[in-house]
């Protein structure tokens, strides 16, 4: 959009910190025998938790899985939960599992069988934002569905995007009925390494020299 102005733009990779999944053992750890949809990152205001509590009540027999730590926003000035909130962890298939350490990470993602982004496109900061949980699920080669995001379309071959609960009903079962392919999870992992802080600095620095 800017080059017609400024010729000499340049993109440098997101700054995915994969020293924290690379070489890692894994312990993947199944608390259910039904499949696990998973959500790492903030619990805010950010989340579309309408749009899930319709997905969660269509999917009765898939467990639905969020680390993370609450942020302010969620709570009401007496200290609880704002009523959509704690309706929807008050689910019963979804389980909030809280805040979980960088390190734990590859564990918990590898428990997944499917990952979500599921934020609110009202805002048009989330439309527009580019979440950098999808380098993590990306390493760890896991199918994404998310709400329409903007800069996720660039991978329409591993993040599937819609925004009606039938949508993401449908495409949680398709995912959920197959093996997810390893050519992808290949790909997937190149994509992440080559968006490492590593590959992040040395392309900053090289346009800076």
């Amino acid at each position: 959009k800017f080059r017609p102005y400024r010729p000499d733009i340049r993109l440098v990779p997101l700054g995915f910190a994969k020293e924290i999944f690379q070489g890692k053992k894994i312990r993947c750890k199944k608390p259910h025998t039904r499949p696990v949809v998973g959500f790492v990152g903030g619990i805010t205001r950010r989340i579309d938790y309408r749009l899930l509590a319709a997905v969660v009540k269509r999917l009765p027999n898939v467990a639905f899985q969020f680390y993370g730590s609450c942020r302010s926003d969620v709570f009401d000035k007496n200290g609880a939960l704002d009523k959509d909130v704690n309706a929807f962890f008050s689910l019963a298939n979804v389980y909030w599992k809280g805040a979980v350490s960088k390190q734990k990470l590859p564990s918990v993602i590898s428990s997944f069988d499917l990952c979500i982004v599921p934020y609110r496109i009202s805002d048009p900061f989330n439309t527009y934002c580019f979440p950098m949980k999808i380098m993590e699920y990306f390493f760890m080669g896991k199918p994404v569905l998310s709400t329409p995001i903007e800069e996720l379309r660039r991978f329409p071959r591993f993040i599937h995007i819609a925004s009606h609960p039938e949508d993401w009903e449908n495409f949680i079962r398709l995912v959920l009925s197959k093996h997810w392919p390893v050519l992808y999870q290949r790909a997937q992992r190149n994509i992440a390494n080559a968006n490492s802080w590593e590959r992040k600095i040395s392309r900053l620095t090289a346009q800076i020299a």
